[in-house]
């Protein structure tokens, strides 16, 4: 029996797959999920105990990246050079090393998600920032754990990375557990006081994809320290940087940020949930049928009205407009940079290491 092409097994598989809802892959921790409960509702992050074991693991991965995997792999591949690097240059190469592994596979699942997920192509603004996906947040999860240690590496290597990479750091964690923070929707109060869910949990891929850029930085950092600066490869390197930094930063980054102002503007504007309707919601979510397991898993809400708390609208637009602002001040940085490779035919540019995350 003669195999079937790559292209049609990937209409089959994403025909059936497009059948069901996109959960979560690994099931929670309960020892993890147990300790962490109180934390996080302290914190009023409701969904965090659902996804601290993947929050942890990539934590604990790209820790592992850093110390160990970076020098081993880099001293094997590159026996001449990395040996011989100064200790701040080294600091930044493991760096660099896990900031490329991390953009392929944030990217790669993101990608991959959004492809998958054909339910968050139907929703309006009320599934957009109060829906919730079992998947999506996984891939929210493991970007937390890479923030979670970027954010250790920028304090600690302040020195090195400068004032920048911890002002991003910050800023992104903040994006990405602002997802897990509840709002309350306001329903019958025979029924229910209140009910909460994370809110906009539908924007954090949209967000996520701003490190589509990252692999090609990477490598163009890496051209340095190897000796081909102003190569060929380098060349044609940062065209693709400056391109990609350029429309998934600025044009991409700058487009969803825009409709979740616009969602969030409705929200304030929103109507109230008729009691009707909270009552077959209720009704609904009160059945103990086993495909309940797998409704909580995506819930778009698209019939329920929230109350937005004000303080959670502010943050989470502010730290987008910083982010923004960081990616036109690091693209103003990176073109100069790129060009000052180039300046002369045949000659390389002076180095200059320019930390973008």
């Amino acid at each position: 029996m003669s195999l079937a092409k790559p292209s049609q097994w990937i209409i089959k598989f994403t025909a059936l797959y497009k059948q069901v809802k996109i959960l979560d892959p690994f099931p929670p921790c309960s020892f993890l999920a147990t300790a962490i409960y109180p934390i996080a509702e302290i914190l009023n992050l409701r969904s965090l105990p659902l996804h601290i074991h993947e929050v942890v693991l990539a934590l604990f991965f790209y820790t592992f990246l850093n110390f160990f995997a970076s020098s081993a792999i880099s001293s094997f591949l590159f026996p001449n050079i990395y040996p011989n690097l100064p200790r701040q240059t080294k600091i930044s190469w493991n760096i660099h090393f896990v900031s490329l592994i991390q953009s392929i596979i944030t990217c790669a699942l993101a990608l991959c998600v959004r492809y998958l997920e054909s339910q968050r192509w139907s929703l309006e603004w009320r599934g957009r920032l109060w829906g919730y996906t079992g998947a999506g947040s996984m891939v929210q999860a493991f970007s937390a754990g890479y923030f979670l240690w970027d954010l250790g590496v920028s304090i600690v290597h302040f020195d090195i990375l400068g004032w920048s990479s911890l002002l991003h750091a910050i800023c992104a964690l903040a994006v990405v557990f602002e997802s897990d923070q509840p709002c309350v929707h306001r329903m019958s109060k025979e029924l229910i006081q209140f009910q909460q869910r994370p809110f906009t949990n539908y924007y954090g891929l949209n967000f996520v994809l701003y490190e589509l850029s990252t692999p090609f930085l990477n490598i163009h950092w890496f051209c340095d320290k190897l000796n081909i600066t102003g190569a060929r490869i380098q060349l044609y390197n940062g065209i693709v940087l400056i391109i990609t930094f350029f429309s998934s930063r600025l044009v991409w980054g700058t487009y969803p940020f825009i409709n979740l102002y616009i969602d969030i503007w409705t929200a304030f504007q929103g109507p109230t949930l008729s009691k009707e309707d909270a009552e077959t919601l209720f009704a609904l979510l009160l059945h103990k049928e086993p495909e309940i397991s797998q409704l909580f898993q995506f819930v778009p809400f698209s019939q329920e009205a929230f109350s937005l708390p004000i303080w959670l609208a502010r943050v989470n637009l502010g730290t987008n407009v910083i982010l923004i602002w960081l990616n036109c001040y690091w693209f103003g940085k990176m073109i100069g940079t790129v060009l000052k490779r180039f300046k002369e035919p045949g000659m390389g540019g002076k180095r200059t290491d320019v930390k973008v995350d």
